[in-house]
This record gives C-alpha cells, structure tokens and sequence, in this order.
C-alpha cells in the first residue's frame, strides 16, 4: 500500500511513486544543494549523462514533492529541473513514477490501436486531406511488397 503525505492530492492512476519519501539521510536542503549542482551539470558542453540520471534519482523525493504539491508551471519546471527534459531522462522519469517502461508502454498501445486508427483514418480520408492519402498509398504499397 502506497502511504501518502498530509496534504498531498491523491496520486493519479498508474502513479506508484506518487511522492516517496527522501533517501536515508537527506533532507530537502541537501537534495536542493544536489539539484543545484544538478543544474550546473545541465550547462556544461559535454553532459556527464550517468552523473546526471545518478543525480535525478536521488532528487526524485524533492521534484515529486514539488511537483505534486506546489504544481508549478513548465517553465518552472524547466528552471528548476532542466534535466527533466532530456529524452533520456523523460523516459527514466515515467518509470520512476509508474514503474512502467514509457517507451515499450507507448509501442504495445500504437501497435494494439494502429488498425483502428488506419480504418479511421480511411474512412475519414477526405477530411485529413491529399498528404494522408499519400501516406496510405505508401502503406498499402509497402504492405503489398511485404505479402509477396
């Protein structure tokens, strides 16, 4: 059972770490000294990437904290936490929260919603325009080269 804080909104579907508590031994004011040097790191040329995924688990506590109670906005966000944004890090992020793998979440729902989608998308193909029609030319073509 996940314990929640006082205060806190309750955690959304999916969010098995909603606001977890700090590592043994730190407290906000050393996970902000961490974030600052975070920050720093963040602004150098060559990014040190396991120096800083080291350093966005460890601030995990302190950004779902901030996160979660405070609900500032992205540029906030980007401000404080700009490593956040790295592509590598969105991805780590998610599975810090939810446990799930973002990536292989997002390829087994396109691949489960894809032949829906593609009989929409023909059905409506007047209303997305010429360029989509393209595309599914495309598509049947190369499906036809894959059947022969």
């Amino acid at each position: 059972m996940v314990m929640r804080r006082e205060g806190t909104p309750h955690p959304k579907r999916g969010e098995v770490n909603h606001v977890p508590d700090h590592p043994e031994s730190y407290d906000d004011d050393a996970l902000e000294d961490i974030r600052c040097i975070l920050v720093d790191a963040m602004k150098k040329k060559n990014m040190d990437m396991d120096f800083i995924k080291e350093k966005m688990d460890l601030t995990f506590s302190l950004r779902r904290k901030e996160i979660v109670e405070m609900e500032p906005m992205v540029a906030e966000v980007l401000e404080r936490w700009p490593g956040l944004f790295l592509k590598e890090q969105i991805c780590h992020e998610f599975l810090r929260v939810t446990t799930k793998d973002l990536l292989g979440t997002f390829r087994a729902a396109l691949e489960r919603y894809s032949p829906q989608l593609l009989k929409l998308y023909r059905a409506r193909k007047g209303a997305f325009g010429q360029e989509l029609e393209d595309l599914l030319g495309k598509l049947d073509k190369q499906v036809d080269l894959l059947l022969q």
